[in-house]
């Protein structure tokens, strides 16, 4: 699916949205949803050959030990932001701002072990013993 047509089907979903708003309030949310996955499909059809790129590029650098810690922190913080949004739209702002921290703090849970191996490379480098 290409840009234009995303976009497409983004004008479409929120003017359908509209009109249903007006004649039965209650079916706008799951008009909203549907809308909402269908885009995600296609933009996770789309960001498949990104993956595939960075997981090369990363392969052929010299933090591919950190590899699956990058592409996971990349894929949550995706999610939580996408997930935040939703919650936004629906009124529920304080919800939104728990899903990111939750999502923050997975994160840095996640990214333990590259902040222990930088810690260990800066004590070398000082000459402290690690």
């Amino acid at each position: 699916m290409q840009s234009w047509q995303i976009c497409g089907v983004g004008i479409l979903t929120a003017l359908a949205i509209v009109v249903i708003k007006q004649l039965r309030a209650e079916m706008a949310l799951p008009l909203r949803l549907v809308g909402g996955v269908l885009l995600m499909g296609a933009v996770l059809a789309m960001s498949a050959p990104i993956y595939a790129y960075v997981k090369d590029l990363i392969a052929e650098s010299a933090v591919s030990q950190f590899d699956e810690i990058l592409i996971k922190a990349l894929g949550i913080a995706l999610m939580t932001h996408v997930c935040a949004e939703i919650c936004r739209d629906c009124g529920e702002g304080g919800v939104a701002s728990c899903v990111e921290l939750a999502g923050k703090c997975e994160i840095l849970l996640l990214s333990l072990p590259l902040l222990s191996s930088i810690l260990g490379v800066a004590a070398e480098i000082l000459g402290w013993t690690a």
